[in-house]
C-alpha cells in the first residue's frame, strides 16, 4: 500500500511539473514545434502561429519544411543534420517563409528527444523571429562600409592636397606629405615636434601667434602671409590658412593650410 501511495505521488508531481511546462510551453512568445522521430509535426504552441501564420490544425502531419524559403544555405541544413542524427541539440539561423509569403529570420534551437535507449523518438524546435535583430546588424554593417569609404576619401583628398598642417597644443599632430615636402623633412623628423620648428624657433612663432590667436579664439578664419623655415634652413614667404577646431583631448588645436 506504501508503495503504491509513493507510485500515486509521484505521478501526481510528475504531472503536475508536465503542467507548468505545457502552460509555459502554451505562453512562450517563442514558436514551439514537436514532432515525431519521422520528423512530422505533432504540435505547435500559439507562438508558431503569431510568428508564422499557421495554425496547429494546418500544420499537423505536415513537416517543418514547409517554412522553407529556399534562401537558407545547404551548409545550414548539413550542420543541423549532422547533429541531430548524432543525438545533439543544434542551434543555428534559417531563413523562413511565412504564410503569407513574408520573410524573417528564425534563431531556432532543436533538441532531439531520445528514448531510454538512446533511440530518437522526436524532436523538440525553439523558434526566435530575429529579424528586427538581423536587419539592424545589417544597417550597422552598411553603415560601417560607407563610414569608411568616406574615411578613405577624406584620406586620399588629405595626402593629395595642398600642405596641410594639424596643430594641437603646439605640437605637429598630423601632416600630409605635401607638407613634409614643404618643410623638407620625413614623418619621423616631424612628427609631435613643437610647431616653432616651422618658425624657425620660439621667438619667431610667439610672434605669429600673437598676431593670429585671438581670432583663432572667436572662431574666426586666419589668413596671414609669414615666413617660415624648412629644416635644412631655408627660409620662404608662404600664405598661412587656418581656422580652431575641437580636438578631444586637446586644448587647443588648429588646422593649418600653407601656399
Amino acid at each position: 500500500v506504501l508503495e503504491l501511495l509513493r507510485n500515486r505521488q509521484r505521478m501526481a508531481a510528475t504531472q503536475q511539473r508536465l503542467q507548468v511546462l505545457g502552460a509555459a510551453l502554451q505562453s512562450s512568445p517563442m514558436a514551439v514545434v514537436v514532432t515525431n522521430a519521422q520528423g512530422i509535426i505533432e504540435w505547435v504552441n500559439p507562438g508558431f502561429e503569431a510568428t508564422t501564420g499557421y495554425g496547429l490544425n494546418e500544420v499537423r502531419g505536415a513537416k517543418p519544411g514547409l517554412l522553407a524559403s529556399g534562401k537558407t544555405g545547404v551548409e545550414t541544413y548539413n550542420a543541423m543534420w549532422s547533429h541531430l542524427v548524432s543525438g545533439r541539440a543544434w542551434k543555428g539561423v534559417f531563413i523562413n517563409r511565412r504564410k503569407d509569403g513574408t520573410e524573417y529570420h528564425a534563431e531556432s534551437t532543436l533538441t532531439p528527444v531520445l528514448s531510454s535507449h538512446g533511440v530518437r523518438i522526436g524532436m523538440v524546435g525553439l523558434h526566435l523571429d530575429v529579424s528586427a535583430r538581423m536587419e539592424e546588424q545589417q544597417r550597422l554593417r552598411r553603415s560601417e562600409r560607407r563610414l569608411k569609404e568616406l574615411l578613405e576619401q577624406q584620406n586620399a583628398i588629405f595626402d593629395n592636397a595642398p600642405p596641410v598642417l594639424l596643430s594641437c597644443d603646439g605640437l605637429m599632430r598630423r601632416f600630409n606629405p605635401a607638407f613634409a615636402s614643404l618643410v623638407g623633412g620625413t614623418t619621423a623628423q616631424l612628427q609631435d615636434q613643437p610647431v616653432s620648428l616651422l618658425f624657425g624657433g620660439a621667438q619667431q612663432h610667439a610672434a605669429f601667434s600673437a598676431r593670429v590667436a585671438p581670432q583663432l579664439a572667436q572662431g574666426l578664419a586666419v589668413r596671414e602671409y609669414w615666413a617660415v623655415q624648412r629644416l635644412d634652413g631655408v627660409r620662404m614667404e608662404v600664405r598661412i590658412s587656418a581656422r580652431g577646431v575641437q580636438v578631444e583631448g586637446f586644448a587647443h588645436a588648429a588646422l593649418w593650410i600653407i601656399e
